[in-house]
């Protein structure tokens, strides 16, 4: 597994594996031991006798070889149980730690839980299934809610299993505290940190949001103690700065998953005040709030969409939310620019890869809040600028975090940039900068918080597919009405019997404007004919969801529909929206279509 490039520094506050266990003759000539058993090499080569104060325990911080030398030999190579724990330990505090998470918030990573499992067994098992987990990944990358089958222990391999081992053990003695009466609710909130990350490491989202739910429950338990002085106030600041934070960015990515409830930390967000950020974490806080703002504002104009579209005392509330998000963008942009302005005077040093995936959301957002109230597709061709942001700082905040030989980590705790990139092929019609979008996507890490980038990459490809034959066909369906000069959008198509007020061809043809061959099976070979022209209108299909025969079909869904592709119960369908036109009438319709899909 790649490490990322993100290192640390003689600052740091943990050293990792620093034994006190070495043998009393070496104590006594104050030289580093070997911990070597049952005699250490330094008293061998020397000829001394080597005694231990007391026999090799196998709890944790046992005898182990060097640090130097601990990630030298893989995880299963040593029957030694404590080696390898000790030996997934290095290797969380020199790479997973570094990479879980931007480099915001390395401190909680590499700093305060590192120090909190020298005191708690139950961190400890935790953070070394992480390690384990993230070194050698075997994840589930099934759409959330489609899972094709549940997990066997007995067909993992030996690193999974050891991992899981520890992850159980850990549940074990946090269940056990609990029983007893003595669970610190601060400690049980950093294990179900953990918790989520193992399970989200793993894909397996579904159970992670369980856990995210027993977190916010815990948040809510802390905050009320907090407010009667009953926690200490390194304890209450490392909550509202740290942990809170973490959980309003994880809830935020959960609503891109449908049936996700809101998580009930939203009700207290509050847009910032400020009017100055003093650094890249500041800004961070500032426009996450706005981010699930967004989010939320989708969902509540879709519904009024589907439900209420001639409410008009509602859909002027919405227009009013919708202004003061915007709002909230301009100003969060504005005081992020003159931030780095004030950065780049004095020359300090910005997280690039942070400051990337800021914008990245920030400019997602900013197309999310204005195009929601629109159900016109054409919409999205206004954000050319934006989904132009997003994949420029996308490719800035992958560069970050690839390895040496180039290779993205397998997963990432923070709000990643696959949702935004996924946005940007769904939504941008212009063919490059769509492609790149989705090469980007391709290569992020598989597994993003609750975001897994694999069937988001498949679905994007059927409709990029989809749209590029409607497309096709329409230049032939152009031909056969002779019209092979230009395609000439009309003032008034027909739609349904009605003036539509949209072309379904609002450019010239290129193909033939440009002299390319006429056979349709090369069109898709000049790519650089379409690369500046968005798709036409009614070439475009809208995106409804995808769902397995296996675990039900929608209930406008008929098995007949489904049977005619000749598919096992097993396989995935996208159900999209397509503009068809009736060949008799002339006339345009939209029909629910399906297609079997590869995720």
């Amino acid at each position: 597994m790649t490490a990322c490039r993100r290192s640390y520094t003689a600052h740091d506050t943990v050293r990792p594996l620093k034994s006190r266990r070495g043998c009393k003759t070496c104590k006594i000539r104050r030289v580093k031991c070997g911990e070597e058993r049952p005699d250490c090499q330094r008293c061998t080569s020397t000829g001394r006798k080597c005694e231990y104060e007391t026999p090799a325990t196998s709890y944790t911080f046992a005898s182990a070889p060097p640090t130097v030398s601990i990630l030298d030999n893989p995880l299963s190579s040593s029957p030694n149980t404590v080696w390898r724990e000790r030996r997934a330990f290095a290797y969380y505090f020199q790479h997973a730690a570094r990479c879980l998470t931007s480099g915001l918030d390395v401190d909680f990573w590499a700093g305060v839980i590192p120090q909190i499992c020298r005191s708690e067994p139950a961190v400890w098992d935790a953070i070394n299934a992480i390690s384990a987990l993230y070194e050698f990944p075997e994840q589930c990358l099934d759409p959330v809610f489609l899972r094709r089958r549940k997990e066997d222990f007995h067909s993992f391999n030996q690193n999974q299993k050891e991992a899981l081992t520890w992850y159980s053990r850990s549940l074990s003695s946090i269940r056990t505290q609990i029983d007893r009466g003595n669970a610190s609710p601060y400690v049980a909130l950093i294990t179900c940190v953990l918790y989520i990350c193992i399970e989200t490491i793993q894909g397996r989202v579904e159970e992670a949001l369980q856990l995210y739910q027993q977190g916010v429950d815990l948040i809510f338990r802390l905050r009320a103690q907090a407010d009667f002085n009953a926690i200490p106030d390194a304890n209450t600041t490392l909550l509202e700065n740290t942990i809170i934070p973490i959980f309003v960015r994880l809830g935020t990515v959960a609503l891109s998953i449908s049936g996700v409830p809101a998580s009930g930390l939203f009700h207290g967000l509050q847009p910032s005040a400020e009017n100055k950020f003093t650094s890249i974490h500041a800004a961070r806080l500032a426009i996450v709030p706005v981010v699930a703002e967004g989010m939320l504002f989708q969902r509540m104009a879709q519904m009024h969409l589907l439900e209420a579209r001639d409410n008009l005392v509602q859909r002027g509330e919405l227009i009013g939310k919708q202004t003061a998000l915007q709002v909230q963008l301009a100003q969060w942009r504005y005081t992020y620019d003159d931030f780095v302005r004030t950065f780049d005077r004095e020359g300090t040093h910005l997280d690039k890869g942070a400051a990337a995936s800021l914008l990245v959301y920030h400019a997602a957002t900013r197309v999310i809040v204005s195009t929601s109230l629109s159900q016109d597709e054409c919409i999205f061709d206004s954000h050319l600028q934006d989904f132009q942001v997003i994949v420029h700082q996308a490719t800035v905040a992958l560069e970050v975090s690839a390895g040496p030989d180039g290779t993205q980590p397998p997963f990432t705790f923070e709000m990643g940039v696959g949702l935004p990139l996924f946005l940007t092929v769904m939504k941008c019609r212009y063919l490059s900068l769509r492609r790149r979008a989705f090469d980007l996507l391709q290569k992020a890490p598989k597994v993003q918080g609750f975001y897994k980038c694999s069937p988001g990459a498949a679905i994007v490809d059927k409709i990029m597919q989809l749209e590029e034959e409607n497309r096709r066909s329409l230049v032939e369906e152009s031909r056969t009405r002779s019209n092979l000069d230009t395609i000439t959008p009309s003032t008034g198509d027909k739609y349904n019997g009605e003036s539509t007020g949209h072309s379904d061809l609002s450019y010239n043809n290129p193909i033939i404007k440009h002299g390319h061959s006429k056979d349709p099976s090369h069109i898709s070979d000049v790519e650089l004919v379409y690369a500046d022209i968005p798709v036409p209108e009614k070439a475009r299909i809208i995106f409804i969801g995808i769902f397995r025969p296996a675990n039900g079909l929608p209930p406008n869904v008929s098995q007949r529909e489904i049977a005619k592709w000749e598919r096992s119960p097993d396989q995935t369908f996208m159900a999209y929206i397509r503009h068809r036109l009736d060949p008799v009438s002339e006339t345009w319709s939209l029909a629910e279509e399906y297609v079997p899909i590869d995720c």
